[in-house]
């Protein structure tokens, strides 16, 4: 498992991205690729090179979806389970702990909403793309990357947050991922050594909702609730996707 880069010029960049989650090699030829999948950084961008699709940009893929979402941040249905305005009305800096960064598109979500956002990624693969989005993209969204597993995160974890994300979207399901995110997602899973934590599910809850005002879960509509002992405090549904939304300890009036 290896960052690729093409020229030396980019050596500097990649070992920036590459930093405790995996080695760098150079590579000026990318049919000399030996995994299955492999992260190749050239001058126009970070790619993710595959035998099951054709070369993606990623610089590319999130220009796009940063540009689509900038002016109608406000109609989407994760913002607006937070309930924005209220939220404002009792922080002067709102801080967001996204728990499963995936390839963050929901932490880009909090970030043009106006969060400053902590990303979690156990995945190297994943880690790495997420460490390149906030560097190539840091006047546009705030979002800082830590390399480690969610529950072990929170189970050290003594920040306080307004806002702790969480999409459970590897323990029971993928539907809540679009089709061309969970292929993506399915990929770089699969190539990666993670193992799935055996963790209860109520001691977990109780660990998020400590450190923050609102919890917010991401569910298919016709899933149950990943917290079966709390029902949530009020939900926000979507067509296919609702966002359970569960009071922190560090309760406001809401």
């Amino acid at each position: 498992m290896t960052l690729y880069f093409s020229n030396s010029e980019l050596h500097n960049f990649a070992d920036e991205l590459a930093n405790e989650i995996m080695p760098i090699n150079l590579c000026t030829d990318d049919k000399l690729f030996i995994d299955s999948v492999n992260l190749y950084l050239k001058e126009d961008g970070l790619y993710i090179y595959s035998k099951e699709f054709k070369p993606l940009n990623l610089l590319e893929f999130y220009r796009e979806f940063i540009a689509k979402r900038r002016q109608l941040i406000s109609r989407e249905n994760l913002i607006q389970a937070i309930n924005l305005t209220k939220l404002k009305s009792h922080v002067n800096e709102l801080n967001a702990l996204d728990l499963t960064g995936g390839l963050g598109r929901d932490s880009i979500l909090l970030a043009l909403a106006g969060f400053n956002v902590i990303v979690i990624e156990r995945n190297k693969y994943l880690a790495i793309i997420l460490r390149y989005l906030s560097i190539k993209f840091m006047d546009e969204v705030k979002i800082n990357l830590i390399f480690t597993d969610s529950y072990e995160y929170m189970s050290h974890n003594q920040v306080n947050y307004d806002i702790i994300y969480f999409d459970p979207m590897f323990e029971d399901s993928k539907k809540a991922l679009s089709k061309k995110d969970m292929q993506l997602i399915d990929l770089l899973i699969s190539n990666d050594d993670i193992k799935l934590n055996n963790i209860n599910n109520d001691v977990f809850f109780k660990q998020i909702t400590s450190y923050c005002n609102k919890l917010i879960v991401k569910r298919d509509n016709k899933q149950a609730h990943f917290f079966t002992l709390t029902k949530p405090t009020y939900q926000k549904l979507g067509k296919t996707i609702r966002f359970d939304v569960y009071q922190g300890s560090l309760l406001y009036n809401n």
